[in-house]
């Protein structure tokens, strides 16, 4: 449907007394049908006002046509009436689009290149694609992209600047240190307490044993960092919020918490007693800092390590998503 918006500004002469405030207005189109006769619109009863109309050009011809317009104002008289020309012309034919083709660097010619997408819309918006860098070179390259619609025609070449960087070599972590917050100065890189029992690896995600124990109490805040095997140190983290909770006697882990974990020094099994009728996650650690053992236990449970290595043992007991207590076991 055509429309067409037209701004009109009216103004009352101050210098009539007896001038009235305009109320009404009519358009028309070609055709002046007669005062009244026409296309009607109420106006804002103000001295001063613009007035935005939304003319309704339904069924006309392309080609030029006249517009008239005039208002009335309260005493029922009529205003000059005022003439703009009007062009109305056929939107475009659009058609769709069909290719969207990308190349790298140098141009192999319109519809040589790497089709990103085929289809048939007269827009295309958000559309992913991933265009193959396999052949780009190392440093700055020219990414070119263009479009050709169903009826054949090809758009701009648009260009997107890519730089290409060689991922750089992946390092295995070979060693781990840390040292308390204490208020003195950091050792320095390689001179704070290491952490053995791991095997290199990009990624350490399971629990490391230090060397010698840790003076911490609850509340301090430990710094962590690495080294690789390229001989760089990561950044030093630090961790908040330590809650120290270490037992060898066994009857103050009863008391805390209700379990009991018992013989200590041990053979070849261990017995958990629990008071507490939910399930308990025990987690062991080995001597070497490996993790020997993870499994939910309930009430009176043995705990069977035939077969292990001799050496100190460390067991986590954990119920839903808290940890309980941390002990110390020494296999002989």
């Amino acid at each position: 449907m055509r429309r067409l918006l037209f701004v009109l500004a009216l103004a009352h002469p101050p210098c009539d007394a007896f001038a009235q405030l305009v109320v009404h207005g009519e358009y028309w189109i070609d055709e002046d049908l007669g005062f009244g006769q026409n296309q009607s619109f109420l106006v804002p009863a103000t001295a001063d006002t613009t007035l935005t109309l939304n003319l309704d050009l339904s069924g006309r011809p392309p080609g030029h046509h006249l517009l008239g317009l005039r208002t009335r104002d309260a005493g029922g008289r009529w205003g000059h009436t005022q003439f703009t020309p009007v062009l109305i012309t056929e939107a475009p034919s659009v058609p769709d689009l069909d290719r969207t083709e990308a190349f790298l660097n140098n141009d192999p010619g319109f519809g040589a290149g790497e089709v990103l997408w085929a289809g048939g819309v007269q827009d295309v918006a958000d559309t992913m694609v991933l265009p193959d860098l396999s052949t780009a070179l190392i440093g700055h390259n020219t990414l070119f992209l263009r479009t050709r619609s169903a009826d054949g025609h090809w758009g701009h070449t648009n260009t997107v600047p890519v730089l290409i960087i060689p991922a750089p070599p992946t390092a295995a972590v070979d060693a781990v240190e840390a040292f308390v917050l204490d208020g003195g100065p950091d050792p320095g890189f390689g001179q704070a307490q290491p952490f053995t029992g791991f095997i290199a690896a990009v990624d350490l995600v399971d629990t490391l044993t230090s060397d010698a124990p840790f003076a911490l109490t609850t509340g301090q805040r430990l710094a962590l960092r690495s080294h690789d095997d390229q001989g760089r140190w990561g950044h030093t983290n630090f961790i908040d919020s330590i809650i120290v909770e270490f037992h060898n006697d066994q009857g103050s882990l009863w008391n805390a918490v209700g379990l009991s974990v018992h013989p200590n020094p041990f053979t070849e099994t261990l017995t958990l007693r629990s008071d507490d009728p939910r399930p308990v996650r025990v987690v062991l650690y080995g001597p070497t800092g490996g993790k020997v053992f993870d499994r939910m236990l309930t009430g009176d449970s043995s705990i069977d390590l035939h077969g292990m290595a001799s050496g100190v043992y460390t067991a986590f007991f954990w119920q839903e998503a808290a940890l309980l207590h941390r002990v110390t076991l020494i296999k002989r």
